[in-house]
This record gives structure tokens, sequence and C-alpha cells, in this order.
């Protein structure tokens, strides 16, 4: 068995300013007339945020747990 992708929630305990993140974030997407959170991508290592307003996110593509930190 190997593992390919690890997911992981995440409660960051308050509000993000989704279009202040958005400026500062390269790679970020945040159009919250199609979408209502903010999706990011690292390129090293190659994982994906999906960001929340509530402070809630989402992280996808990690292949270790040491890429989740």
């Amino acid at each position: 068995m190997r593992v390919v992708n690890i997911v992981a929630s995440v409660d960051l305990g308050s509000d993000v300013n989704l279009e202040g993140s958005f400026e500062v974030l390269p790679k970020s997407i945040y159009e919250s007339d199609q979408f209502p959170a903010l999706t990011y991508q690292m390129e090293r290592p190659k994982v994906s945020f999906i960001i929340f307003c509530t402070g809630k996110m989402v992280c996808t593509g990690a292949k270790t747990r040491h890429e989740l930190v």
C-alpha cells in the first residue's frame, strides 16, 4: 500500500479576510460570485487549500503528514 493523497480539514479559530488573502497569496483564486472560498495552490509541496471566510480550511494533495504542517 502507498499513500497518494492526504486530505485534512482545519479550523483556524477565527474569520479570514479572503479578499486580503487573495491580494497577498500568489496563485490564489477568489471569485466570490462563483464559489464562496479562496483556493490557494502551493508549488512545494504541491498542496492545495480551500479557505473559507469562517476560518475553516481543507487541504488536499499532501503525500506525507510533514507536508501538511
